[in-house]
């Protein structure tokens, strides 16, 4: 049953009656696109109560505090891609899943911003009956399982002025993007370029040896290189003389660490998206992914993807082409001289 506006009238009179449980089971990239519209949410409905209903990375990623939201995360066994394809594995994470659900008590409005039937069966085993619907009419099979043209914040945008459309919510709704601050500075920190070389797919990623080569060339034009280290291993090069600083630790330090860069060179993953979260210029390497969709959202940043592969957007485990991967087909120099093309006129520096 969808929520109306006449059930919440009294609960927004009474000032902090009104419920919200979102729902986003998926990766720290999602979060970040999350807490924009939380924010558009919190700022629409100041007094409600909000739980976000979300995966294991919820605990490692630390919404702000102002937003005042309460996290319950769980280890949900599903993947994104392609998903209905493979009917017994999936049927296998619901019944699992089944047995992390506890249900809630009191009266709850369920959003899913994803829109993804997965998270419908969530709320319905947390016992939340009403759940505000995307505002698409028809409603497609694409977007039953969690897919669109759009990209993920025009997604957002819509879906926050449907939940507000639909409760009777009169108050301005609009995501907060760049939600966090930390804009570059002037001075010795405009001199800071962080590398981000690790996706959440090997097939996003950028071989090593470029990542290497790219930071001593950025040194050599008097950059001062930091690269964020998470699993992937180094054990070939010996990063602390290949780069400036070393950035690994937990999603705080990350922020702390972001503050004052001036740009952030990244593949398509969490960090870019996180520092486009703090409005720094990001510089994706985009490949199997379509970038229309998934690039920093905002102004300032530039994204590098070759065009002529067919097989994109690409949900293989191992690439069909790897010697010509589309990630491979990204050349050194088109990042050098794009980075100076975006940091030129801001900094004067090469």
């Amino acid at each position: 049953m969808n929520a109306t506006a006449g059930q919440h009238d009294q609960s927004r009179a009474d000032g902090d009656a009104l419920q919200f449980c979102v729902v986003e089971t998926f990766a720290l990239g999602d979060l970040v696109y999350l807490t924009a519209f939380l924010y558009g949410l919190r700022e629409a409905a100041p007094n409600a109560r909000v739980r976000v209903v979300t995966s294991s990375a919820g605990t490692a990623f630390a919404f702000p505090e102002d937003l005042a939201v309460e996290v319950v995360a769980a280890d949900w066994p599903w993947v994104n891609f392609d998903w209905w394809l493979r009917p017994l594995h999936s049927l296998r994470a619901i019944l699992r899943a089944c047995h992390q659900m506890v249900p809630m008590r009191g009266t709850w409005v369920g959003l899913d911003p994803r829109g993804d039937v997965r998270h419908r069966y969530l709320l319905r085993r947390l016992k939340v009956r009403d759940v505000v619907k995307d505002g698409s009419r028809p409603r497609s099979l694409g977007r039953m399982l969690g897919q669109s043209n759009r990209h993920v914040l025009e997604d957002r945008q819509k879906y926050l002025e449907a939940t507000c459309r639909e409760l009777g919510i009169e108050r301005p709704a609009v995501l907060r993007w760049p939600w966090a601050n930390g804009a570059g500075v002037p001075g010795e920190e405009s001199r800071r370029v962080i590398l981000a070389p690790e996706a959440g797919a090997r097939l996003r990623e950028w071989p090593q040896e470029r990542w290497i080569l790219l930071s001593r060339e950025l040194r050599s034009r008097g950059w001062k290189t930091e690269l964020v280290v998470h699993n992937l291993q180094w054990g070939r090069f010996n990063v602390s003389s290949e780069f400036d600083g070393i950035i690994e630790g937990s999603v705080r330090d990350l922020s702390n660490r972001l503050r004052g860069a001036a740009v952030v060179i990244a593949v398509d993953s969490f960090v870019g998206h996180y520092a486009a979260a703090h409005g720094i210029p990001v510089l994706s390497l985009f490949g199997p992914q379509l970038a229309a969709k998934w690039k920093p959202w905002g102004r300032g940043h530039a994204v590098i993807q070759r065009d002529g592969y067919a097989c994109r957007p690409c949900l293989q485990v191992r690439c069909v082409q790897p010697e010509t991967s589309c990630m491979k087909a990204i050349a050194l120099g088109e990042v050098v001289d794009l980075l100076r093309l975006m940091t030129e006129t801001k900094t004067g520096l090469p």
